[in-house]
């Protein structure tokens, strides 16, 4: 919103934060390799994890099953209620790297919770949740522009369609011809 604030225009604003979103998943993923990596060095010397294992991988599992599964259907039914096809096109590829963006996240999910402790593994899925959810905060920013930009498109067309009738009125008008 303070882009818009900043006098652009609100498509450019949309592509502006579809960007940030891009640079937001590829950091976030390369951050998260980074750290299952560490995580994985310490696992090796924290004796007595085995224990815990298949617990901790249930409710990570639970937790980002249940943050992808409601980011998909909130990306579908965005996709879906946008009806202006060139901002359909717009968002399609930013939907089709979201999906496959968060398939990465579960396996890396999946990988953590099989072979860390209980603990770090349950650290881990909190934070995967908290960029799922932070993530679909951004969709919905995302998705305001769009509902905004096209109540201006609907703005527009109403108007150009009133002008058109007042023109036509003015020169059907009796009085316009004495």
């Amino acid at each position: 919103m303070l882009l818009c604030c900043s006098g652009l225009r609100l498509k450019d604003c949309a592509r502006i934060v579809g960007i940030c979103l891009l640079v937001f998943r590829t950091v976030g993923f390369i951050a998260g390799g980074v750290l299952l990596g560490q995580l994985n060095q310490l696992a090796g010397a924290v004796p007595g994890y085995i224990s815990d294992r298949h617990e901790s991988y249930l409710k990570g599992i639970l937790v980002t099953c249940t943050a992808d599964a409601a980011l998909w259907i909130f990306c579908c039914l965005l996709l879906l209620k946008v009806t202006v096809v060139e901002e359909r096109k717009l968002l399609i590829p930013y939907i089709v790297y979201t999906v496959a963006s968060n398939i990465s996240y579960m396996i890396m999910s999946v990988v953590a919770c099989l072979f860390l402790p209980g603990i770090i593994a349950s650290v881990l899925a909190v934070l995967l949740t908290t960029m799922c959810c932070a993530q679909m905060y951004f969709c919905m920013i995302v998705h305001n522009l769009y509902k905004q930009l096209q109540r201006d498109i609907s703005f527009k067309l109403l108007l150009a369609h009133s002008e058109n009738i007042e023109a036509s009125s003015v020169h059907t008008d009796p009085l316009f011809i004495f």
